[in-house]
Parts: C-alpha cells; structure tokens; sequence
C-alpha cells in the first residue's frame, strides 16, 4: 500500500507541475470581478493546489490519519483538498465560478475525511431536494473562517456554537476557496435504486456564504432569493458567469416528453407523462440519457422523432460521465482522481 500511496503521489505531482499554471489563469480571468483571483493571491493557490494533490491519493487510498491532526490542520487540509478537486475539474474543461462538483467516493473516504474534519454541521440546501425528501437531512457544511496576516497566513477562528448563528457574531468568512468562496455544502449520492447510480458519489458545492454565522446566514438567503426569482441567473448569463449546475434544463425536459408523447405506442407498459416529467427532474440527464438512447434504438419510432432525438443528443455532446450527472455538474470518476 505504501508503494502504491508513492507511485500515485509521484504521478500527481508530476501531473500538477504541468497545468497549475492553467487553472491560475483560469480563475484569474473570470469576467466576474467578484471572484477573479488576484495577484497577490496567487502564492496562496498554487501552494493549495499542490497539496491538495498531495492529499487526494492519500485520501482515496485510506491512508489520511485524522486521529494524529489537530483540528486546525484538518480544516487547512480540507482547503487544500478542495482546491485539488477544482484544478482536476479545470482540466477537464469544467471550471466554475460557482457550481457543483461530484466526486466518485466507492468506499466513502472522501464524505468520512470531510465530515469528520472536526469542522462540519448538518444543513439545508435546495440542491439535490428529491435526495433531501427521500432521506430528511444528508447535507452538511463547512465554513472557512478567520483572518488573513499581511504575510498570507491564515488565522483560523472556529465558531462557537455550529448551530446557534447569534453566539457566532463577529466571526468573518474568508474567501479562501477557488472562485473566492468561503463555504462547501456537501453531502452523500449513494449507489442504489433510489438514485440509479452505478457507483457512490460525495457532491462538493463551493458557495459564497455557509450558515453559522449571522452575516453569512443573511448573505445566504440574499443569494438563494436572488437565484429563485432569476434576477441572478440572468445577470449570469449576460455577463457569461461561468456557472456549473447539477440541475438538468426545462428545456431538456420539455423536448424527452416532446419525444415521448410522440411514441407512447411503442412503450411496453403505460406510463404517466407527469410522473415520467418529475423523474427528469429528479434524476436528470442519465434519466434523460438512458430513456432516448432506448428510444432511439426502435426501428419503428416514428420520422418526426428524429429531429428531436438529434436536439436531445446535441445536450450531451460535450459532456461526459453521462451516467453519473444528474446535470450541468462538474464530475471526477475515480479514473479522474488517480490519473
């Protein structure tokens, strides 16, 4: 085990010396303002991004002994483990300025080393809301916070009670994560029936604001009000924010039941287009994916549906893990993480 921890740590240190320099520059052009990177941040990332892929071999292969860490370095390794995780998703062409990253976790190494940092507490979040239905609460958040020396330390401040937001005034989130985020929302996509995943995942959501303090608590809820009544999401679009959501599009939805409806007779039992349209949402593209592909194979779907078909299939052209997405969400494989 030794042997192998060596060969895949040597692998991404090798891997990091040849692109860290890409994600750098990718974070410091977002047309955003709010989260380009900045120069003098610039030490600080790179040496987060290197340990980070330091530490996911160590991670993945079990090998990461939280018991001989004091709860401070934890955190500082969740950081960096962190920033690790989006420079592979930068290289797959996936980087965000704000989105959700899903991770392979087979053995849940990944969901135990962050949950059990010392660090986290159980949330709500609007992600992942069919999950969150089913199984009551399996989300949980970290928050980054402290001050940073004029040397570029971080000065970690733990809050004093994870859930009372009043005794937790003072305390100051800091933007230390990529995109200049200062809080992970994360949580457990288990393989089975419920989800019709082949393997488990841990999702990772970098967001502005977590929700153990007043101030961050506030900001949370402007965000989250402004995003549900589209004042933010269109801005996004119109200043081309760079946003990676695990939520599949209406439009995507619309043109499958298009489809469907087409070709009911084909089916062979009957189905409730209503039901079938809330398992897109819950599921998302591999739903929407795996339905077309069985659809598209019957040599008697009928000629109108070909258009459609190839609409549908121009969604997926660049996107790949197209069994594990649910969405737009950047997606690492376990083949991702040791590569």
């Amino acid at each position: 085990m030794k042997l192998y921890l060596f060969f895949l740590t040597a692998l991404f240190s090798f891997h990091a010396n040849a692109s860290v320099d890409d994600t750098i520059e990718f974070l410091r052009k977002s047309i955003h303002p709010n989260y380009r990177l900045q120069d003098k941040d610039i030490k600080f990332a790179k040496s987060s991004i290197e340990k980070g892929l330091e530490l996911i071999p160590v991670i993945i292969s079990n090998e990461y002994n939280k018991d001989k860490k004091s709860d401070i370095l934890k955190l500082k390794d969740v950081l960096s483990f962190c920033w690790g995780l989006f420079h592979l998703t930068t290289e797959k062409g996936f980087g965000f300025d704000q989105g959700m990253l899903v991770v392979e976790d087979r053995d849940g190494l990944i969901f135990d080393f962050l949950s059990h940092s010392g660090w986290s507490y159980q949330r709500i979040s609007s992600h992942y809301e069919f999950l969150n239905k089913k199984l009551k609460s399996n989300q949980y958040g970290i928050d980054f916070l402290g001050n940073m020396t004029e040397d570029g330390d971080w000065i970690v401040e733990k809050s004093k009670n994870k859930y009372s937001h009043f005794l937790n005034m003072g305390l100051s989130p800091l933007p230390l994560l990529p995109a200049k985020k200062s809080h992970i929302l994360f949580g457990q996509l288990s393989k089975g029936s419920m989800l019709e995943l082949k393997s488990s995942y841990t999702f990772i959501r970098f967001e502005d604001y977590g929700l153990s303090t007043v101030n961050n608590l506030f900001e949370h809820m402007k965000d989250y009000i402004s995003i549900h009544t589209n004042t933010l999401y269109q801005d996004r679009v119109v200043t081309g924010y760079r946003v990676n959501s695990e939520r599949v599009s209406a439009e995507l939805v619309d043109l499958y039941i298009k489809l469907l409806q087409k070709n009911k007779h084909l089916l062979e039992s009957p189905i409730s287009i209503n039901e079938e349209k809330q398992k897109c949402f819950d599921l998302g593209i591999r739903y929407i994916y795996s339905k077309t592909v069985s659809l598209s194979s019957i040599l008697s779907v009928s000629e109108s549906s070909h258009d459609l078909i190839e609409r549908i299939f121009l969604y997926f052209k660049y996107l790949d893990e197209l069994e594990a997405r649910t969405g737009w969400e950047a997606v690492l494989s376990y083949e991702d993480l040791i590569l």
